[in-house]
């Protein structure tokens, strides 16, 4: 046993792993067939691989490209295989490819090519065809763009043209720039200079702004005016100065408000449960937590600016998910997040529909 007892330490982590990426829920009863499938192989490895290759007279190139070169060249081809068909979501059981394949194919391919300057050409980032006379510019970071399909249901809806364009952590507000432990974030900067510009070229009559605000804490954003010590403002200021400067332009502010989260990934959840046959249910948000509590602050924040601002328009996608302390995750056997708080197309078109039929659109000001 002490002949193998290395093997078995090394080998017990990889049955695991493998367990883990197949879907199956380790019980405490597991110890035992592990342990003996773990011995096993820790055998035959000891057998067909270290004992050979102690006895081994082969030269040192031979004994690496069989026992070192090899292996990793399986590895990485195994990596490769699994990147290029999507993880294999085949492994995890018919219902749970089922639905990764309904979310993949809701998957709005646009909103990836108008994120974080993949295109700079605006009309390719038109998100709807609508020949009415007004317009609208979508603005603000990832949670700008996983809103992309809300935006341009009620959009459609309303008969309005609508552009959008999007960065990943980059804050929309006038005159700020963003600092990364240190240097200055000049993808940012540039996003910023770019989107107004965008506002200057299309005069669109609304401003969609959404963001992840509590990604970005109270007050870590500098004023941006060529000066060699930077001004640190507030979260607030940064909102009221983004507000003034929409309206600045002619055009009426519009505000998405945050997406409920928890801190817990509820698309990994969802196909947990979905799985092991348990109710989806259990994945849903219960309100409460941290990120529950910044959220709303930030809705305080700006239902407070609506009252200062009669012509903003605040879009709130919790009233269509949430019911009291409780927000849905999954509706019509979908999940609705692609990860802690990020939401897939599918969830942002279902909640586009549900605030159109239940609370009016809110873009629909005539």
């Amino acid at each position: 046993l002490g002949k193998v007892s290395y093997s078995a330490y090394l080998y017990q982590w990889l049955l695991v792993v493998a367990l883990v990426y197949l879907g199956v829920e380790i019980k405490n009863w597991y110890f035992i067939p592990l342990t003996a499938i773990t011995l096993l192989i820790a055998f035959l490895s000891y057998q067909y691989i270290e004992s050979p290759l102690r006895r081994s007279q082969g030269s040192l190139a031979k004994v690496a490209a069989i026992y070192l070169l090899l292996p990793l060249l399986v590895i990485f081809t195994l990596l490769h295989f699994a990147k290029q068909y999507d993880g294999i979501p085949q492994r995890l059981g018919n219902n749970c490819n089922q639905a990764y394949q309904a979310i993949s194919n809701s998957d709005n391919l646009q909103r990836h090519r108008c994120h974080s300057f993949q295109t700079n050409d605006i009309s390719q980032c038109l998100m709807t065809d609508s020949k009415g006379k007004q317009t609208a510019l979508l603005l603000g970071d990832s949670h700008a763009s996983h809103y992309w399909t809300l935006a341009s249901e009620l959009a459609i809806d309303a008969d309005i043209k609508i552009y959008g364009r999007t960065s990943s952590s980059c804050l929309f507000s006038p005159n700020v720039a963003q600092y990364e432990k240190g240097p200055l974030n000049q993808n940012c900067r540039n996003y910023v200079a770019d989107a107004i510009g965008l506002m200057a070229q299309l005069k669109p009559d609304y401003v969609l702004i959404s963001q992840r605000w509590l990604g970005y804490g109270q007050s870590i954003f500098v004023l941006d005016q060529g000066e060699k010590k930077p001004t640190t403002i507030s979260l607030e200021q940064s909102v009221k100065n983004t507000i003034d400067m929409i309206i600045s332009t002619g055009a009426i502010p519009v505000f998405i408000l945050p997406i409920a989260e928890n801190g817990i990934d509820a698309s990994k959840c969802f196909y947990r449960q979905l799985r092991l046959g348990s109710d989806a249910e259990r994945c849903h948000i219960v309100e409460g937590g941290y990120q529950s509590q910044q959220i709303t602050a930030i809705e305080t924040l700006l239902k407070n600016k609506a009252a200062d601002y009669p012509q903003l328009i605040l879009i709130d996608p919790k009233q269509a998910q949430c019911d009291q302390a409780r927000c849905i995750s999954s509706a019509e056997g979908l999940p609705f997040y692609d990860d802690a708080h990020h939401i897939n197309d599918f969830a942002a078109e279902w909640l586009a529909r549900k605030i159109i039929t239940h609370s009016g659109n809110p873009l629909k000001t005539e």
